[in-house]
């Protein structure tokens, strides 16, 4: 048998601990690290307009990982993919499940600009008009500089609301 001194012993088992718990790390980032690369996959399916494709992923995303960081920005850019394959409703849908689910994110304020955005471009000019009203009263996202300048467009330009 061999002898160890307490302090040889101590700084044995110390070391043992970090090597545990750095492996079960290292399987856990692997996860992580799995997810991350998911997301940012279909990130770069948007990107490349290759939408169909990108919203499939975002929604293998959204099933496979509920809570996780990206949860509120895949929903949201799943908003965008399905807006730029033409299919506005659910573009709807998924901009307004991000600000129903993350009404406190980045992406909801950023959902709520797309939805005017939408509403917009479908002549549904009244509720374009007051999606963007309702922005610049909250005033709390990157939007309120793009809302404040249509609502003085549209000020101007009565008629815009009256199509």
């Amino acid at each position: 048998m061999i002898k160890m001194s307490k302090s040889v012993f101590f700084f044995a088992a110390i070391a043992a601990c970090l090597a545990v718990l750095f492996l079960w790390n290292i399987n856990g980032d692997a996860a992580k690290t799995d997810s991350n690369r998911q997301f940012e996959n279909a990130r770069q399916l948007v990107f490349s307009g290759q939408f169909d494709a990108a919203a499939r992923g975002f929604e293998n995303f959204l099933t496979e990982n509920p809570g996780h960081k990206f949860s509120s920005r895949a929903m949201f850019m799943l908003g965008k993919s399905k807006f730029g394959s033409g299919d506005e409703t659910a573009a709807l849908k998924s901009f307004e499940k991000t600000i129903a689910q993350y009404l406190t994110s980045l992406e909801a304020a950023k959902a709520k600009y797309k939805i005017a955005m939408i509403e917009w471009l479908r002549g549904n000019r009244r509720a374009a008009r007051e999606q963007m009203q309702k922005i610049v009263n909250d005033a709390n996202g990157p939007y309120t500089p793009e809302a404040t300048a249509w609502l003085r467009y549209l000020d101007k330009t009565p008629e815009a609301i009256a199509k």
